[in-house]
């Protein structure tokens, strides 16, 4: 493993770590036929319950194009239910049976790479990295960043 080079854009640096991290957590969920990224639709809507899609672009901070690309594969496999709201437009999103299913047998396989980077990092970096990344997406979302 080489030694990073600082990079002087912050956009520069989160977004190496975040390919990093994708690619860790991507591997790990790779037996289970989904990405890191389904896998956080699926935890959201696990935690969240039933919401409008909108609200659940909101929850994870993605752009509307960009979560009914992502949403499409989970429609598919029925990990996903989606209905109807009041507005022919919008879509109300919750976890099937089966996804339901798919989020729990995978979670395990999660939840390891979550401890290997926790005791990686140590208990206070790893608290200090969860403050760092929420304060810089209320800061780039005042500032005009995906509103």
């Amino acid at each position: 493993m080489s030694k990073l080079v600082q990079l002087p854009c912050l956009c520069a640096s989160v977004r190496r770590a975040a390919r990093t991290l994708t690619s860790l957590y991507d591997e790990a969920l790779r037996k289970h036929g989904m990405t890191i990224t389904q896998f956080t639709i699926l935890q959201a809507l696990q935690l969240a319950g039933p919401v409008a899609q909108g609200q659940l672009g909101e929850i994870l901070a993605i752009d509307s194009t960009t979560l009914t690309r992502s949403l499409r594969p989970l429609v598919k496999n029925g990990w996903i239910g989606r209905v109807p709201g009041t507005d022919r437009r919008a879509w109300s999103l919750s976890l099937s049976k089966q996804g339901k299913l798919a989020y729990e047998t995978a979670l395990p396989d999660w939840e390891a790479t979550q401890r290997a980077l926790r005791k990686k990092l140590g208990p206070g970096a790893w608290l200090d990295t969860f403050h760092s990344s929420d304060k810089l997406t209320t800061a780039a979302q005042s500032i005009g960043g995906n509103k």
